[in-house]
């Protein structure tokens, strides 16, 4: 993700660059802070490390504080007149980013006046769960343009190092993934009303884009819950079957239209026969890209 990479050349540019006036380096400041912030909400950290934004922030504050000395003790320039255009162009690219911001630190605020329905975690494994797409805006999940999806959730494992899989290496076996056959247990207590189990699991970045993938949906009065992408012939329960909150249901592979191992869920409501996707709050929140879950369970 090139977005990410533009951080090191922030930070090279706050130390090395002379700004010539305290104004200058003030609104580069502005634009720094005010994007990273942007790439702090939008960013698929996981996919590399969650540790890795904490690290930039560290660093980024460090070059703030040593830039700052830095162009305090610099001699002023006596070209006044050529510090006009960097600054004008300096004020238009600090308001556009502080502006972009803004609107994307609203957008992980919950949906108003939708409503949604309650569900519990499905895994129960020590670990720390990390939700990779999902929140109200397209930036952050990519499902939010699908009216059928629109609030649905993918929900992978973090290793150690804070990645969903090993860092380095050419090709990413299954079994490389932290959430791959993590059991799934039922978010809800309802009536089994669908189930594919017949799909085989598709190698990595290798999507089957004519098949959702198999699955298990769960009714309960009148909301539809899909549990997507799981393991061929992990299913252990059957179209018709009562399933408690809490119940093992399967185990997350990645069947489908699916790139990597993970657990994709969503929930729908039938509106003037339509199935529109509704809102889910996951022990009582609404889960968005970066959020995370640890968990210290059997």
């Amino acid at each position: 993700m090139i977005k990410m990479f533009v951080i090191p050349f922030l930070i090279l540019l706050l130390v090395y660059y002379p700004f010539r006036s305290i104004l200058n380096w003030l609104l580069y400041v502005t634009f720094s802070v005010s994007y990273f912030t942007w790439l702090y909400i939008t960013a698929a950290w996981g996919e590399y490390s969650v540790y890795l934004k904490n690290m930039y922030l560290i660093i980024l504050g460090i070059s703030i504080f040593l830039s700052c000395i830095f162009e305090v003790k610099r001699e002023p320039t006596l070209h006044k007149k050529s510090m006009w255009l960097p600054r004008v162009l300096l004020i238009i690219i600090s308001i556009l980013q502080l502006i972009i911001t803004s609107y994307f630190l609203n957008i992980l605020k919950a949906p108003e006046n939708e409503r949604g329905i309650s569900l519990a975690l499905p895994f129960k494994s020590t670990g720390t769960y990390y939700i990779l797409h999902g929140g109200k805006n397209e930036a952050i999940n990519y499902h939010y343009t699908d009216l059928f999806q629109k609030h649905a959730i993918d929900i992978v494992k973090l290793n150690k190092l804070g990645a969903t899989k090993r860092l380095f290496g050419s090709s990413h076996p299954l079994n490389e993934f932290e959430i791959y056959n993590e059991i799934v247990y039922s978010p809800l207590r309802g009536k089994v009303v669908k189930v594919v189990d017949d799909l085989i699991d598709q190698p990595y970045k290798s999507p089957d884009k004519d098949h959702l993938g198999n699955l298990v949906v769960i009714e309960r009065q009148g909301v539809y819950v899909y549990l997507m992408h799981l393991k061929p012939g992990s299913i252990v329960v059957r179209s018709g079957d009562t399933v408690e909150e809490g119940q093992e249901l399967a185990r997350v592979g990645n069947s489908g239209n699916s790139f990597e191992p993970h657990l994709h869920m969503h929930a729908v409501r039938k509106e003037n026969g339509t199935a529109i996707s509704i809102p889910m709050y996951v022990e009582g929140r609404y889960l968005k890209r970066n959020d995370v879950i640890g968990i210290n369970g059997p």
